[in-house]
């Protein structure tokens, strides 16, 4: 890093303060800042300002430690250099982002989780919840052997595609409750994703998590999607009720909605493959980040025989594990697919 480098700070950052530290969406994801980090940065404004003269004023706080958070700041693309044309300013992956992405109004959300979800005990909901996922497996297994239940039956309705936003945006919904009752409400966002024009979800901006201590953060993901699995039972209960009237169409529709988000659940859990849940709550528990990005970066410095610099100190083998769980993990949605398994929607 050359010492006579001048940099800017990026245009239009959202920035969100909590009580310990600074939320910031950078153009290649989430970064949180200690005071002093982020009164660095803001160093960058105006003007912009030299690396030299960043690094003699806050000498004080260790040479390796200002220079390594200074390239930090210019990886995530907080700091660029002047004149950095409009697209070399962000990333390929925050313009897909963008335009796969849609904001949501806040504020109706926001009153109904309040006044529905925030009041419910904790206790109350985790314990009814684990009763309906008890008893959905019974209920499941008389509707699967009532209705004849396939997967290579299952016909492709739309109807089976919008349970499973119904499902997405009542996890959404719990997630951004619990995120309200720890003092995060200014924080919360509500989009509408779609990804490649098939997948369709409601997402919430949970980052605020991330300035909770690490088992408040995955007791946070692993009620919710108790929830989230709850209402899967949910659906087999009331399937159940149709098989009592022997009503097979509605058994059927209903059996379906809850199998259909089980598997959507499953497959949010995984940590191999999609930023679900499993993929956070993999990346919380080993202490790293971006593991996924880092595993194509890999495959390129591989190709261009460059060394792994960004790679944590020490954290090599946890990446490798996660590359290596997710290359089975394609080639077994390969051999499904080959072999016609697939969750028709």
């Amino acid at each position: 890093m050359e010492e006579s480098n001048k940099y800017e700070i990026q245009e239009k950052l959202d920035i969100k303060r909590t009580d310990k530290e600074y939320i910031i969406k950078s153009p290649r994801g989430v970064v949180l800042l200690k005071e002093i980090q982020y009164q660095i940065l803001m160093e960058f404004t105006g003007d912009g300002n030299f690396v030299g003269y960043i690094k003699d004023k806050y000498g004080k706080y260790g040479a390796d430690n200002v220079e390594k958070l200074l390239k930090q700041f210019i990886f995530e693309k907080l700091i660029i250099k002047p004149g950095t044309n409009v697209f070399e300013k962000k990333t390929v992956g925050y313009y897909f982002r963008l335009l796969t992405r849609l904001i949501l109004p806040r504020k109706p959300f926001i009153a109904f989780i309040k006044t529905v979800l925030v009041p419910i005990p904790v206790t109350f909901t985790t314990v009814m919840s684990l009763l309906f996922i008890v008893v959905s497996v019974y209920t499941n297994y008389r509707l699967i052997l009532y209705t004849g239940f396939s997967w290579s039956d299952l016909p492709r309705l739309f109807l089976f595609l919008l349970i499973g936003i119904f499902i997405a945006l009542y996890h959404e919904l719990w997630m951004a409750a619990f995120i309200i009752k720890y003092g995060g409400e200014a924080t919360l966002k509500f989009k509408l994703r779609i990804l490649l024009g098939v997948f369709i979800s409601v997402v919430v901006g949970w980052e605020y998590l991330l300035t909770l201590k690490k088992k408040q953060i995955v007791k946070t993901f692993i009620l919710v999607d108790l929830y989230t699995a709850a209402l899967c039972g949910f659906f087999s209960l009331i399937g159940y009720l149709f098989l009592l009237g022997n009503n097979r169409t509605f058994s059927f529709v209903f059996c379906s909605f809850s199998i259909i988000g089980y598997s959507y659940l499953a497959i949010n859990l995984w940590p191999f493959l999609l930023k679900g849940d499993g993929y956070n709550i993999f990346c919380i528990c080993s202490q790293v980040s971006r593991v996924r990005n880092y595993f194509f970066r890999m495959i390129y410095e591989v190709f261009t025989r460059r060394k792994f610099d960004f790679i944590p100190q020490g954290k090599m083998k946890v990446y490798l594990f996660w590359s290596f769980m997710f290359v089975l993990t394609l080639i077994f949605i390969e051999y499904a697919v080959s072999k016609g398994i697939r969750l028709r929607i």
